[in-house]
């Protein structure tokens, strides 16, 4: 059964039964909400049409866009703008996130984008340039208009779930602030292999998720292959060679080395560079890394050359 829409802005509701006792409609089967081209999918779902209320219940998956999250329970008001979510497991893309809330979605869409939340894969190996991908944990998701809050919640771009790396938010809450996402929460942490805890402070910042990094600003990554794991990355603004090339130098800590105390990403001493890697002893040297990039123009052609130092230690070049 449909519930037909005057216009975009009202709801659609599609299940496999529905009934409507005093303006409120309940739906059972198959649940499929439409609003503003969102989409909430669920096992049950009540809306009250003069209250302007809507609760949903079992196998709930909330879509937008790229984003995606499975949920145990919703319940949300269209007029205080208020509502929660319960057991709020998520997959997140910052490259999407600013224009996924605010843009259409097409319906055809999801059931390709709800299987992303289901991926299934061997090894994150490399997320050089930034972790764009997250999966996104916490009990109790609150909304106050445009302004989303959590007491505690857990981000982690390994997709095996596997706590290798997890980020833990305290009092986190998110709004946008043109066309940028502001983030506000209190201290912090990284907590690497369930065992080490490095507090940080996210504080009050905004992100611009549409653009690229900016120069002269913080980086984390993740390299498996050459870098044994997660990485923190500073880039320098660029330096001028001249007037057609600039080159652009980005130091690195590799952290997950750094607790290890061995690398798996180099051959032994005097092999070709070929055979398989090997694991050795790390250096302190092999704790940094730098990755640089000459950028520039040859008459009408455009030249960029790329370079990964993996180890300052001279051994492993």
């Amino acid at each position: 059964m449909i519930t037909e829409a005057e216009n975009q802005q009202d709801l659609i509701i599609q299940s496999d039964k529905q009934s409507e006792i005093s303006d409120v409609i309940y739906a059972e089967g198959n649940v499929s909400v439409s609003y503003r081209g969102k989409l909430l999918k669920a096992d049950k779902l009540i809306y009250d049409k003069l209250n302007k209320t809507i609760e949903a219940k079992g196998n709930i998956t909330f879509i937008l866009g790229n984003q995606i999250f499975r949920v145990s329970q919703l319940e949300y008001s269209f007029i205080s703008e208020k509502g929660y979510l319960l057991d709020v497991k998520g997959v997140i893309n910052t490259n999407t996130l600013i224009d996924d809330i605010s843009s259409n979605f097409s319906l055809s869409d999801s059931k390709e984008l709800e299987n992303l939340i289901d991926l299934n894969k061997k090894e994150v190996l490399n997320t050089p340039d930034n972790v764009q991908n997250w999966l996104f944990f916490t009990e109790k998701m609150t909304i106050d208009g445009d302004k989303w809050k959590s007491k505690k919640a857990i981000f982690s771009n390994d997709l095996l779930e596997l706590k290798q790396t997890k980020l833990a938010i305290n009092s986190l809450e998110v709004f946008p602030v043109n066309e940028k996402l502001r983030f506000k929460s209190s201290l912090n942490y990284l907590i690497l292999d369930e065992k080490v805890s490095i507090p940080f402070w996210l504080g009050n910042r905004n992100f611009d998720f549409k653009k690229g990094q900016p120069s002269n600003t913080w980086n984390f990554g993740y390299e498996n292959l050459d870098k044994d794991g997660y990485f923190i990355g500073r880039r320098i603004n660029s330096i001028e060679i001249n007037d057609d090339f600039v080159l652009d130098l980005e130091p690195q800590f590799l952290i997950q080395r750094s607790l290890k105390g061995y690398t798996r990403s180099f051959v032994n001493k005097g092999e070709s560079i070929t055979s398989d890697r090997v694991k050795r002893n790390s250096s302190f040297e092999d704790y940094f890394a730098i990755k640089s990039q000459i950028k520039g123009t040859i008459k009408d052609w455009d030249l960029e050359i790329e370079k990964n130092l993996n180890s300052l230690d001279l051994n492993k070049f």
